[in-house]
């Protein structure tokens, strides 16, 4: 499945701009709200918030506004800041990483899509719908991430529903504020190929 857009970020930078500011911020409100400032160490869990917010809201404006060619490269730059940022150094590292970014980037696809095809005449409460896809795809990678480290055990699996999901509905709730208070925004005029 394809996005075929009619503006770019040419055309409308501030609506590309305003998606990755807000989608960014909302998830780390939220982060902030249930974990304070610890959301801002990257060696605590709680970073998260950030790393997903920032992946996130990079790929889905990039998605949104120019092509999936541009966001698929867009994610290969956030993999290649997550392997800097974690100091990955190890095949293990790396794998794991990837299966970070790449889930973030497949729930963030299927967001996009769902909301394209079945959510298009909502006027609010899309981001209900990252929360939920965002919280099947963290348990997933959840699980994943146990299978290779062997480190995990399955009580992981509850947890990672409930924090995909605030993570998810964060980062949904500044992409569909962008949405509303973007310019032209091209969520109102775009079309789908299937």
């Amino acid at each position: 499945m394809g996005f075929n857009y009619r503006t770019s970020p040419k055309s409308n930078p501030a609506g590309f701009f305003l998606t990755i500011f807000l989608g960014i911020a909302g998830s780390i409100l939220v982060g902030f709200l249930l974990y304070g400032g610890r959301i801002f160490d990257s060696h605590l869990p709680h970073f998260q918030f950030v790393a997903f917010g920032i992946i996130g809201a990079v790929f889905y404006a990039t998605l949104k506004y120019i092509s999936l060619r541009a966001a698929l490269v867009a994610l290969l730059m956030l993999y290649i800041m997550q392997v800097i940022t974690a100091g990955s150094t190890t095949f293990d590292w790396l794998l794991r990483d990837f299966v970070y970014v790449g889930g973030i980037g497949f729930a963030v696809h299927n967001f996009a899509a769902f909301t394209e095809r079945e959510l298009r005449g909502w006027r609010f409460g899309k981001f209900l719908a990252l929360g939920l896809i965002m919280a099947i795809a963290y348990a997933a990678i959840t699980s994943i991430l146990c299978i290779l480290t062997r480190t995990c055990i399955g009580a992981a699996l509850f947890p990672s529903l409930i924090k995909g999901f605030l993570i998810g509905g964060g980062l949904g709730l500044g992409l569909e504020i962008a949405e509303i208070l973007s310019p032209s925004s091209p969520g109102k005029s775009s079309t789908v190929n299937q």
